[in-house]
């Protein structure tokens, strides 16, 4: 009997830690959709999967209040302003010149370690 219960703390804490490192690398991934994403569209989308994926990270933690001011304040206001910025700026001449991206990413790489370490 003492083996059964140690057995299903066990369970609950790996799929406790499953869901949580799940959401981080949802959180991470939904990150870096929104600096490789080229239209600001999808940008401000990946970022509303930031907010929820956050949102849902800290429900599970237990921190219901925060989790639930983050939907309302962050995906409710302040992405809905985002996607509507974006729709009244006309980005159709933004997409005709080509501003050279890939001659960028060397310098963003640098910069990256350069602000990891120091």
């Amino acid at each position: 009997m003492l083996n059964t219960i140690n057995l299903q703390i066990l369970w609950e804490a790996i799929s406790s830690l499953n869901i949580l490192v799940a959401t981080s690398f949802f959180v991470f991934l939904s990150g870096i959709g929104i600096i490789i994403t080229r239209n600001p569209l999808y940008s401000v989308g990946c970022l509303i999967l930031v907010f929820l994926n956050v949102s849902i990270h800290l429900a599970y933690l237990g921190l219901y209040y925060i989790s639930l001011t983050y939907l309302i304040v962050y995906i409710g206001a302040v992405a809905i302003l985002f996607i509507f910025v974006i729709i009244i700026l006309d980005l159709r001449n933004v997409y005709k010149s080509e501003t050279g991206f890939s001659k960028k990413i060397p310098l963003a790489f640098l910069l990256t370690i350069f602000f990891l370490f120091y």
